[in-house]
């Protein structure tokens, strides 16, 4: 497990996709819908994890608490169907970039990029931008595809629609800890296990991205969790700004020099090498 990233140094990068939530969901069956949580058991594990958790408040407004506690700056990549769902995603995102975090594109609707028309595709990530752009009062410039599902080939074609032509590459992950899969309550009490794989590819000393979820209360709870791991392994938490810059410095390349995306098995290779995390995915336990 590695990444090609150049001038980072055992640095972990927190980054969230799917919110801004609405309220939160604990469990892979529930809906994020503004409904404080009720089950006292659920409540005890989660302000055992976090003990200034605010239950009126939601999930992602207690994540930009817990981050700014702590100085990081994150990336949120925002799903276009929690921005229409939550009535108060303006407000978020503009916390969110008044405290110095980077927001994404990760699509409207949530399609694998690989299974639909690659036009409905791109339609779905203009329609997002334009949403997010509107509420952020500036144009995003990154992105990450569902599912991390994406070929090189598809990288031509996002970056020939002009309004996504100003974008990097996609930036992907190195771990993730599968917190949106619970199935029961009692599942929050083995979160700690959930990053036994992470501990062992730390060993390496190799630069992590990390992926979570900010629509799900367990994934605020594994960013406190994480935070405190990275930090006992010698690790420096990253400022995500920076890597955001390292994506769009990287990219500038095929963007001055289009015709690398036509030299065959090249693209391919580049993608490889030139994009900053590989989509490797840190088994939950």
């Amino acid at each position: 497990c590695g990444t090609n990233l150049k001038g980072f140094e055992k640095e972990v990068f927190f980054t969230f996709d799917d919110g801004p939530s609405a309220y939160g969901k604990i469990l892979k069956k529930d809906v994020d819908i503004y409904e404080p949580i009720k089950d006292p058991i659920a409540r005890e594990f989660i302000k055992k994890e976090l003990p200034n958790y605010d239950f009126n408040k939601t999930a992602t407004e207690n994540l930009l608490d817990l981050l700014k506690e702590h100085n990081i700056k994150a990336i949120f990549f925002l799903w276009g169907q929690s921005i229409r769902s939550n009535p108060n995603a303006n407000h978020i995102i503009q916390r969110m970039i008044r405290e110095g975090h980077v927001i994404g594109n990760h699509s409207y609707s949530h399609y694998y990029s690989t299974k639909e028309p690659f036009d409905r595709v791109a339609e779905d990530f203009v329609k997002n931008h334009k949403v997010i752009s509107e509420l952020a009062g500036s144009e995003v410039k990154f992105f990450r595809p569902p599912y991390g599902d994406w070929r090189p080939n598809l990288t031509k074609k996002f970056l020939d629609v002009p309004a996504l032509r100003h974008y990097g590459f996609p930036l992907l992950w190195t771990n993730m800890f599968h917190e949106w899969a619970l199935k029961s309550t009692a599942d929050l009490e083995n979160l700690h296990d959930r990053v036994k794989s992470f501990r062992e590819d730390c060993k390496d000393g190799k630069v992590r991205a990390i992926l979570l979820h900010d629509i799900y209360i367990p994934g605020v709870m594994l960013a406190s969790i994480l935070i405190g791991e990275a930090q006992k392994l010698g690790y420096k938490i990253g400022d995500a700004n920076r890597l955001a810059q390292n994506v769009i410095k990287k990219s500038q390349l095929f963007h001055k020099f289009p015709f690398l995306y036509y030299i065959k098995k090249i693209p391919s290779r580049l993608w490889h090498k030139l994009n900053q995390v590989k989509p490797l995915t840190t088994k939950a336990l």
